[in-house]
Parts: C-alpha cells; sequence; structure tokens
C-alpha cells in the first residue's frame, strides 16, 4: 500500500436540515447563492475571493490525477454516497469489529481506528452501491498504520464533529465514535467516522463463544454486503405493531437517469444475496447470528 503524504479529505455526512456553507470563509447560505467550483463541481463558495484564497490547496484535490480518472475530491464524493447507501453494513461491521477487539472500553480509551484500503472499480457503471473493491478492513491502534498517526489530529476533529450531532440528535444509545481512514492504493486519503453502542452485556470484554461466533458472522456478512454492493437495510415494523425488525437486502438499477433501491422479495429470493446468506449460514444461521447481534448492542 502506498502510505506516502497526500491530501487528507474530510467527507461529512450531510443531515437533512443542514445549511451549506462557503468551504473558506464558513458563511452559510444556499444553493442558489454559493457557487460551486468549476472543477469538481462539489466545493462551495460565496465569493470569487474565497475561491481564489482556497486555489492553493483545493487545486491537488480538484485536478485528475489521471486524464480519465476523476478528481480526488469527486472520489470523496463518490464514496460518501457509497458509505451513506451501506450505513447500516458499515455500522454493524465497525461495531462488531470493536465488541470482538476487547469491548467498548478499551476500544474508546486508546487512540484506534478503521483502517479500509479500496481500489476503484476499473468498469464501473455508475452504480452508486458499488463504486468500489475493500482491499482490507482493519481496526487498529493510530501507531500501527501511519495514515491514522498522520492524520490523527483531523480524525479527532471529525469524531468531535460526529459526536456533537449525536449529542444533539438525543440518541442514548451512542457510547462513542471511531474514526474511520479509507485510503486508496495512490495514497488518497478520506477520514469520515461511525459511532458504536453501548452493549447489553454486563461485561462486553468477556464474550462466550456463542456471542463471539455471531458477531462474528455479522460482521463478515456485512463486508461482503459491501463489497458485493448487496445493501442490507433494517426495516422496522409500523408503528402499532410490534415485532422484530426485518432485514431486507437488495440492489441499486438505473431507472432512467437515477439509480434506486430495490428489494428483491427477501434474501433467499434474490440468488446472489441469498449465495451469500447460506454460504454465511454454514458457521451459524444468519437470522440467528442477527438476533444476538441485536441482543448485544443497543442501538436504540
Amino acid at each position: 500500500m502506498d502510505d506516502s503524504d497526500s491530501p487528507a479529505i474530510h467527507i461529512p455526512h450531510v443531515l437533512p436540515g443542514d445549511v451549506p456553507c462557503c468551504h473558506h470563509c464558513g458563511r452559510p447560505g444556499t444553493e442558489e447563492t454559493l457557487k460551486r467550483c468549476g472543477g469538481c463541481s462539489t466545493i462551495l463558495y460565496c465569493s470569487r475571493e474565497c475561491q481564489k484564497a482556497e486555489w492553493k490547496s483545493h487545486k491537488t484535490l480538484c485536478r485528475p490525477r489521471s486524464p480519465s480518472g476523476p478528481s480526488p475530491i469527486n472520489i470523496g464524493k463518490i464514496l460518501l454516497e457509497w458509505l451513506d447507501i451501506h450505513i447500516d453494513s458499515f455500522k454493524a461491521a465497525v461495531n462488531c469489529t470493536v465488541y470482538l477487539s476487547g469491548g467498548l472500553a478499551h476500544a474508546l480509551s486508546e487512540p484506534r481506528g478503521i483502517m479500509c484500503y479500496y481500489k476503484m472499480r476499473e468498469e464501473w457503471d455508475g452504480n452508486p452501491a458499488a463504486p468500489v473493491h475493500i482491499v482490507s478492513f482493519d481496526f487498529l491502534h493510530k501507531d500501527e498504520a501511519k495514515p491514522l498517526r498522520d492524520n490523527w489530529d483531523s480524525l479527532m476533529d471529525c469524531c468531535k464533529a460526529w459526536a456533537e450531532r449525536e449529542e444533539n440528535a438525543h440518541r442514548p444509545a451512542v457510547a462513542g465514535v471511531i474514526p474511520v481512514i479509507f485510503c486508496s492504493q495512490d495514497g488518497v486519503r478520506f477520514l469520515n467516522a461511525i459511532p458504536v453502542f453501548h452493549s447489553r452485556l454486563a461485561d462486553d470484554t468477556a464474550l462466550d463463544g456463542r456471542t463471539r461466533l455471531a458477531l462474528f458472522s455479522v460482521a463478515a456478512f456485512s463486508r461482503i454486503c459491501l463489497e458485493k454492493g448487496v445493501v442490507f437495510k433494517e426495516w422496522k415494523p409500523a408503528q402499532g405493531h410490534p415485532g422484530k425488525n426485518i432485514h431486507r437486502a437488495g440492489y441499486y438499477y438505473r431507472r432512467g437517469k437515477k439509480w434506486k433501491w430495490e428489494s428483491r422479495g427477501g434474501g433467499l429470493v434474490d440468488s446472489e444475496f441469498g449465495h451469500i446468506w447460506l454460504q454465511m449460514s454454514r458457521v451459524m444461521p444468519m437470522d440467528q447470528a442477527w438476533v444476538i447481534y441485536e441482543k448485544v448492542i443497543r442501538q436504540r
């Protein structure tokens, strides 16, 4: 992997109600009053003066590294959409990894983060659920990975922003935030963070064998979904209809000029997803693994 010096780009989640602002001075505005950079069509500025002042640092992110490829900032935009689409799977992978690696207190008391190497798919057709291959996905101490160590202060800023949002949203199940860094093989880095949830266990440092197997299965299953572009979503029962949450799988399909998620009637009806589900169920039935996961990790 290339761990050379390279730009680190914060790709924050944009939540409903977030106010667009100038990337240089932070002045709030609207999509109409703020102007997009003509190079990447992504970054917003309130004036030409702000754009000029930002250009020295922005130009390395705005210009493609190859004639046919997207610019780093647009790769960040693609990654953010991919992460938002797969957020349920990504949260499950991160939370299971945390609890399998010593528990919540261990994860949050030391400088640790998720190190995810990826590469863009060579024949990408624009499907927002499948733009990348995941090369590796590891939970490491910052001193074990140069990209984590070099970008730690910026990663902490990402975690702080996430934590403030979670606190303002009054989500008591959130115990903390884990930094995530995505690295391409040419060294471009994108920074983000993922919340981790409290456990229902009295002692999350001593998982029994059955629980460990269930969390391992859910983590592995979630990572396969991320790699294959299978969008696994959790559907809550309608109000007034108590019952267990339902997990449904689907894919993004092009409908005209847009890509839309469509369910294929449940895991075992869809051939590719059914194959993944059945392969994982050889270790432990996936329905059973998800039930144990939800009993261990309190997300609500």
